[in-house]
């Protein structure tokens, strides 16, 4: 069993407690949690008994024998010291996004980690419909990709949610709003499937539903040799969700929330070029839709996986290295605020 210390116990730091406590995921064994405040102190020893409780990140380390590999959930800003310290003291991690709000202290994290494995929690990889979407790019089945539209407006926050922690929502404790945060998965899907852009644009909206400085709203132009991507995310506008439509010569991916319509035809440019008549009516094509169920929640897929790379050297459903992306193209943006 991996010796396990989980450091911030927060929203999501308190649920990967609760399934290591519970032993929902094999070959991770919860040995010991580290906390600041004396209310989540009490959280843990009411609900996680005979697990070690350490009273910061000092003692924690000082006790650095107990245990194999650091589980890092603390605020943002505090990701980059904790897991240089990790991987000095010669620990895996498992950091939460983004690996920092900067990218050169996510370069140096990456470069600290050395032969110790570091993996970040992209879990929306391990959910099946995303994973359908992957094999459908790398196939080759769509053909030529010509353009992308992913707009997300499904991560609708209150006031009660930015005002949760002192860190949340502002510039000094988050390094952002929208795009740091909800939108690090989003923008991770983006570089998974279609690689890296030549150069983006972007249109902040800071406070455009909050009276804070950090963004609520953004729209990116992704610029690519022969693509066109549109990347849109919102935290203000209620009743939403996810559309993500990809369009290839040969294929169209249209995924709204989690129903996939998957519609193959032939080689449009070809058609253009040949077909005798003006529009799409002899055009060959067959519409399909997709239903993927999951049967297992995609942050114990995540953490199976890290178990399994480190026992068996399978590989990793998100290191470190995709950490760094997403954070790229995040702080790209950012210089549009």
């Amino acid at each position: 069993m991996i010796r396990t210390v989980i450091i911030g116990l927060g929203m999501q730091g308190k649920k990967y407690a609760r399934m290591l406590y519970n032993k929902e995921v094999k070959g991770m064994e919860l040995t010991g949690v580290c906390v600041r405040s004396e209310n989540t102190a009490v959280w843990a020893e009411e609900n996680l008994k005979g697990v070690s409780i350490y009273r910061g990140e000092d003692e924690m380390f000082e006790n650095s024998g107990s245990f194999d590999t650091l589980i890092v959930a603390t605020p943002h800003k505090a990701h980059c010291k904790t897991v240089i310290r990790a991987f000095e003291k010669g620990k895996d991690v498992f950091c939460e996004k983004p690996l920092s709000t900067e990218v050169s202290q996510a370069e140096e994290m990456i470069r600290a980690a050395g032969n110790n494995v570091f993996a970040v929690m992209f879990h929306l990889r391990a959910l099946g419909m995303y994973r359908w979407i992957k094999e459908k790019i790398d196939s080759g089945e769509l053909g030529h990709i010509e353009r992308v539209l992913f707009e997300s407006n499904v991560y609708f926050r209150t006031r009660h949610y930015h005002n949760s922690s002192d860190w949340r929502s502002t510039i000094a404790g988050e390094g952002g709003g929208a795009l740091i945060n909800q939108g690090q998965h989003l923008l991770d899907l983006w570089q998974w499937y279609f690689g890296m852009p030549e150069g983006i644009f972007a249109d902040i909206e800071t406070g455009k539903y909050n009276d804070f400085d950090v963004e609520d709203e953004a729209t990116i132009f992704m610029k690519y040799p022969d693509m066109t991507g549109i990347f849109i995310i919102s935290t203000g506008e209620p009743c939403g969700g996810n559309r993500f439509e990809i369009i290839g010569t040969k294929g169209r991916i249209t995924l709204i929330n989690e129903e996939i319509e998957y519609i193959k035809y032939e080689d449009s440019r070809s058609y253009i070029n040949t077909a005798d008549v003006n529009t799409g009516e002899k055009l060959e094509h067959s519409i399909e839709k997709i239903d993927i169920k999951d049967d297992t929640d995609p942050y114990i897929i995540m953490f199976n996986n890290y178990a399994d790379h480190i026992e068996n050297g399978t590989p990793l459903i998100a290191d470190g290295k995709s950490g760094l992306n997403a954070l790229k193209l995040c702080s790209e943006a950012y210089k549009y605020r």
